[in-house]
């Protein structure tokens, strides 16, 4: 019987598969890296687009509900303070501390049924004017100043948990410096306020109504925007902008603009990847996008309360 010769594979013909299905390997472990990097930096754009709705519309709602009166003296209403530079690793442009009254949607409606989450319907809670601080801090959002994670946030606070339209009646309404009430008060940047995470820069521009001297010597009214980094202060009576005076002056429009580090960012500045060009840096839209928004302020309304 004749014995059938089968024929192995040579050295070379292996080598030379092992070639082709390595690179083969390769080229799909490639392509499937490029897809989850584009996969994680849509994540990461929807993910910032997401807090920074959420953001716009809250602060949306609170500045177009902005209670500015001439009802009570020398008291102020709103303040638009910048913070010190010093209290940030990178400072942003024009950090900017806000204090106003106004009705949250959110606030507190009812009292709690005892020892329970449940509201109790048959027991309101006064009021519905509150105090409302929008803070920018650069701090650990769980330790606070003792924790080693820290990221820049931005914080909305009430003066208090329990009932804030209490509290904005009794000991808030009708100060004249909104910032001496504000200023040492825990909640600004407690915790249970963070509001927003990975925030860059948080910054306003104003427009304001001020009157100057028309035909015959009758007050003409003319809406000015305020140069970004102004400190703006609106009291019953005038406007404060930088230290200048406007007698009967009003508040026109606010511009928000908001700089928020993408997940991706936020990793690269803490570890120092930025160099020293930090506005560069966050000028590249993988590292961080800025959001704009106009409010225009409404008629002055009664003071309820």
């Amino acid at each position: 019987r004749r014995l059938t010769q089968h024929r192995g594979f040579t050295l070379i013909e292996l080598l030379v598969a092992i070639t082709i299905t390595s690179i083969i390997i390769i080229l799909l472990l490639s392509m499937t890296g490029v897809v989850a990097d584009a996969w994680r930096n849509g994540n990461n754009k929807v993910f910032t687009n997401a807090e920074a709705r959420a953001a716009f519309n809250r602060l949306t709602e609170d500045l177009e509900s902005a209670l500015i009166r001439d009802t009570i003296p020398n008291a102020e209403w709103f303040q638009a303070r910048m913070e010190t530079a010093s209290d940030f690793t990178s400072p942003p442009a024009n950090p900017t501390w806000l204090m106003f009254f106004t009705v949250p949607t959110d606030r507190k409606l009812f009292e709690y049924k005892g020892g329970t989450a449940e509201y109790d319907k048959d027991k309101p809670v006064p009021g519905n004017v509150v105090a409302v601080s929008y803070r920018m801090r650069e701090q650990d959002p769980i330790k606070g100043d003792k924790g080693e994670y820290r990221i820049f946030g931005l914080y909305r606070a009430f003066p208090t948990a329990v009932n804030p339209a209490e509290e904005t009646f009794r000991n808030v309404l009708g100060t004249e410096d909104l910032a001496k009430y504000w200023q040492g008060k825990p909640e600004t940047e407690d915790k249970d306020n963070f509001y927003i995470s990975n925030i860059f820069d948080f910054s306003f521009t104003f427009w304001i109504t001020i009157y100057g001297s028309g035909q015959g010597g009758a007050p003409t009214p003319k809406t000015v925007p305020v140069p970004p980094g102004t400190q703006v202060r609106v009291l019953s009576e005038k406007l404060v902008v930088g230290g200048t005076e406007y007698p009967g002056g009003k508040l026109a429009a606010v511009e928000i603009s908001m700089t928020i580090l993408t997940q991706e960012g936020a990793m690269r500045l803490r570890e120092a990847e930025t160099g020293k060009d930090i506005r560069a840096f966050v000028a590249k839209p993988d590292n961080a996008r800025t959001y704009s928004h106009k409010v225009y302020f409404t008629p002055e309304a009664r003071l309820a309360y």
